[in-house]
């Protein structure tokens, strides 16, 4: 979509994550960005950058994410953390933790 700016945040947590997918051997094979309301966060426009690499999918919000794996998933609120690097370095530790392979 042109002229959709993202927020540092989502630009920060994308280059992490696809660094980190990339540490295992994935690539993002799809990428999107979406703007529209999102009932269940609020009832304003925001914008969502959508990744996936394989069986992996990650949404990035303004300011929170959440990830699904074939091995679970989660959810990050910026309610919860004292600044948004908190927030990813906390997710990135479960990312990597969903991607990374069995022994």
């Amino acid at each position: 979509m042109t002229g959709t700016s993202l927020t540092e945040f989502q630009t920060t947590a994308e280059q992490r994550i696809n660094a980190l997918l990339q540490q295992y051997g994935r690539e993002i094979g799809t990428r999107e960005v979406r703007t529209g309301v999102l009932p269940a966060y609020s009832a304003e426009s925001q914008t969502a950058v959508k990744l996936v690499a394989g069986d992996f999918e990650c949404w990035i919000f303004d300011n929170e994410l959440s990830y699904s794996s074939a091995r679970g998933g989660g959810g990050f609120e910026s309610e919860d953390y004292a600044s948004g690097d908190e927030l990813l370095t906390d997710a990135l530790k479960k990312i990597q933790g969903a991607i990374e392979p069995q022994s």
